[in-house]
C-alpha cells in the first residue's frame, strides 16, 4: 500500500506514526489545565470519556 503524500510529495504521517516517534527527549507543551477540587498528589495521566474523568496518580 503506498504512503499518502501531500502535493509536494512529503509523506503524510498519521497519529500512530507521530506517537511512535515520542521519546525521552521529546518536547511537551502545556495546552490547557483542568482544576480539580481534591488532592491529587502526583497525577500521571488523565482521560475524559462519556462525561467522566479518569485520573491516574502515584
Amino acid at each position: 500500500m503506498p504512503v499518502p503524500t501531500t502535493a509536494d510529495t512529503t509523506p503524510v504521517l498519521g497519529l500512530a506514526d507521530h506517537v511512535a516517534r515520542i521519546g525521552r527527549s521529546s518536547r511537551w507543551e502545556l495546552v490547557g489545565e483542568v482544576p480539580l477540587d481534591f488532592p491529587t498528589h502526583h497525577p500521571q495521566g488523565m482521560a475524559f470519556a462519556s462525561g467522566l474523568i479518569f485520573l491516574s496518580s502515584v
